[in-house]
């Protein structure tokens, strides 16, 4: 909401006050990240700066604040699937596990906004190879299912 609010017609004092708290917001979430808290990418508040299924901005915020690229989408994957204690379901691509894929353009380690640029999904044993043109949300949707799982760089 610091960098958006004011596109999306928000109330001045809800703009100013969201970047009064970021900078605090985002020095305690590093702290504890680094103090080893668990964190999962993916929200239900939603806001009009950030739309429920747009998990790729958050992804973004993540490797622009701090974290790698790899740690995003650790947050997004393995990591949402073990605070969900889903882990034995999805999160990681092995036998036995369910999980959605997004076919990328480019590397998402070298650069997290790849997420935006989908060529294909595979979901539900599909794939959709028009999914090219899909909405950024739809391919987080997809990523925050546990459908991609990151080898460390």
């Amino acid at each position: 909401m610091k960098e958006t609010g004011g596109r999306h017609h928000l109330p001045p004092y809800v703009v100013d006050l969201a970047a009064r708290a970021w900078d605090l917001k985002v020095e305690r979430f590093l702290e504890a990240y680094r103090a080893g808290v668990r964190v999962a990418a993916g929200s239900d508040n939603g806001s009009p700066a950030a739309a429920h299924p747009d998990i790729v901005t958050e992804l973004e915020i993540f490797v622009r604040i701090g974290l790698t690229p790899y740690q995003a989408l650790k947050a997004a994957t393995i990591d949402a699937a073990r605070l969900l204690n889903l882990d034995g379901e999805i999160g990681t691509i092995e036998p036995g596990k369910r999980a959605d894929l997004v076919i990328l353009r480019d590397d998402p380690l070298a650069d997290i906004s790849a997420l935006r640029r989908v060529d294909a999904v595979l979901q539900d044993g599909r794939l959709d190879a028009a999914a090219a043109g899909v909405p950024p949300g739809f391919a987080a949707d997809a990523v925050h299912a546990g459908a991609l799982a990151p080898s460390p760089p």
